[in-house]
């Protein structure tokens, strides 16, 4: 009788130290993506009524999807291990809740009998330059606002008045411009400027809570427009609530005096998702950049995931297009809006 005999194979040696920290690693960072996630689409959905979830709004949602959405397909759908494709799921919802909300439809609004097209123009032009700014950078910039050919240029943390001159001769003969900016000994430094082709007129300025701003009356071929810039402080752990809601209660309260505000816009330093921007929907205003084709971040540039510079638009005038564009030396994307102004009404 022959016995049968039986191999007796070692058992598997355990992962190494290196491989066991890399897999600890490899899941901590997937959950950590997971709970990034998760906050931030609760942020979007609460908005922010406090603070706390205010910074929930500023996760970026589209960069964190995008890369979870790459991690837990390389990792065929076990970076986290159960339930399969979890983490891409989580990506691919916060991929399609920002391309739902962040892309303009390129609509445009058809021009009235005796319309006049309007080109207004904003940018967060970074003190001309930012810190490296110079004669160069503004020129740079100066040339690069005057090809988008504007009747009216509104700059946040625009440079100082020698250059704000130079842009001015560039405009020619009748072109003109008003400003506001910060006292010397102000901690929160801010310089708001409107230039024009056509006469303009400070009409006064105005510190919110949480801001500053101006209005200005300007004629464009003899077509009367009123704005109101402002400027949000950037402060992230400060609401934006107290600065939205002034900016509002100044608009409804030019409202009925019957001269309201046909443009409010400016760096507000708020995404277009907050509860502040309700009241100046239940104005009658409507966010220009959402008639622009295509994604309608402006900050910072060169991955533009917030929409903090805003132009909103007032009943009485018309949106023909919006155009979102990067121009040089500076962190902030601008926008060209293309506007049907009617004829006075007497």
């Amino acid at each position: 009788m022959i016995e049968a005999t039986h191999r007796n194979d070692p058992p598997p040696a355990p992962p190494s130290w290196k491989r066991r920290a890399l897999c600890w690693m490899l899941n901590a960072g997937a959950m950590g993506l997971a709970a990034m996630i998760a906050a931030g689409l609760v942020g979007q959905f609460v908005r922010d009524p406090v603070p706390a979830s205010a910074l929930l709004m500023y996760i970026p949602l589209p960069m964190v999807g995008a890369i979870a959405l790459a991690v837990d397909l390389s990792c065929r759908g076990r970076a986290i291990s159960r339930p399969r494709f979890v983490l891409a799921a989580m990506g691919a919802a916060a991929v399609a809740w920002s391309s739902a909300t962040m892309l303009g439809t390129g609509g445009s609004e058809e021009p009235r009998p005796a319309d006049r097209e309007v080109i207004v123009l904003h940018e967060n032009v970074l003190w001309g330059g930012g810190l490296f700014r110079s004669p160069q950078t503004w020129s740079d910039q100066r040339a690069d606002l005057l090809a988008r050919n504007p009747d009216l240029i509104v700059l946040s943390e625009a440079p100082p008045a020698e250059w704000i001159a130079s842009l001015v001769h560039d405009l020619g003969t009748g072109a003109s411009s008003v400003d506001v900016r910060n006292e010397p000994t102000s901690p929160y430094w801010y310089h708001l400027v409107v230039v024009s082709r056509w006469p303009i007129r400070l009409e006064g300025s105005f510190r919110f809570s949480g801001g500053a701003g101006m209005a200005v009356e300007a004629r464009v071929d003899g077509r009367r427009i009123r704005l109101l810039v402002v400027d949000g402080m950037s402060r992230p752990t400060q609401s934006r609530l107290p600065f939205l809601g002034a900016v509002a209660a100044t608009s409804r309260e030019a409202e009925l005096a019957g001269r309201p505000f046909d443009l409010i816009l400016g760096d507000f330093n708020t995404p277009a998702r907050s509860l502040g921007f309700d009241g100046l929907t239940g104005l009658g205003y409507r966010l220009a950049g959402r008639f622009a084709p295509g994604w309608r971040g402006t900050f910072p540039a060169w991955v533009p995931v917030y929409d903090i510079d805003h132009v909103w638009v007032g009943s009485r005038l018309r949106i023909r297009s919006d155009a979102f564009f990067q121009g040089p030396h500076s962190d902030h994307r601008g926008q060209v809006v293309h506007l049907l102004v009617p004829e006075e009404s007497h």
